[in-house]
């Protein structure tokens, strides 16, 4: 099992759905809950997840497991969330980015991208569905601790293929890792 922390980035406050994604459910279950399980079950046991203060209470009482990092100023991105998270790693040799509103990754897929990484820890790990890269990625150490000392004005995707340098691409059967919920019609 390769030496990841994961953090979800969990801290925006889904105005397109109505609610924040974190709080959203899928089968009876909170959508960050539901992520949280797959972490566990594929050996990933130092989870963190970066939430917008107003659901530091909520959090406590829904989220078991998980270290909460706040994030109060979700209007700078993913790329501040993520680095919110980075901040509290320790000596970790990757970190998984799992954005919340991804709760329908299928484990194997987790399972198989952590595989990777065991093989290539200097590469930033990228799933891919019919030619369509998506979500979770993993991404090696010394490229976490370069995104704390980017500057803020890109995006998440543009910053990773900056800091991270090589990046290796794993095919899944998996169109769970393109499946992005941002409105009620994306959950039908």
């Amino acid at each position: 099992m390769p030496d990841v922390a994961a953090i979800i980035l969990a801290a925006g406050r889904g105005t397109r759905i109505g609610t924040p994604k974190l709080k959203l459910v899928s089968e009876g279950e909170f959508f960050v809950n539901i992520i949280v399980k797959k972490l566990k079950s594929s050996g990933v046991d130092r989870v963190f997840c970066v939430i917008h203060p107003e659901d530091y209470d909520w959090s406590l009482e829904h989220i078991p497991g998980v270290s909460l990092v706040l994030n109060g100023e979700t209007d700078k991105g993913m790329l501040f969330s993520a680095v919110q998270g980075i901040k509290k790693l320790t000596d970790e040799k990757g970190v998984l980015l799992f954005p919340v509103d991804h709760p329908f990754v299928e484990v194997s897929t987790l399972n198989l991208i952590l595989d990777i990484f065991c093989k290539y820890p200097d590469k930033l790990i990228k799933p891919e569905f019919e030619g369509k890269s998506g979500h979770p990625v993993i991404i090696p150490r010394f490229a976490s601790d370069r995104m704390i000392f980017t500057t803020q004005d890109k995006g998440l995707s543009e910053t990773l293929r900056d800091v991270c340098g090589e990046t290796e691409i794993v095919r899944v059967s998996d169109r769970g890792i393109l499946k992005n919920i941002n409105s009620a019609e994306d959950l039908k």
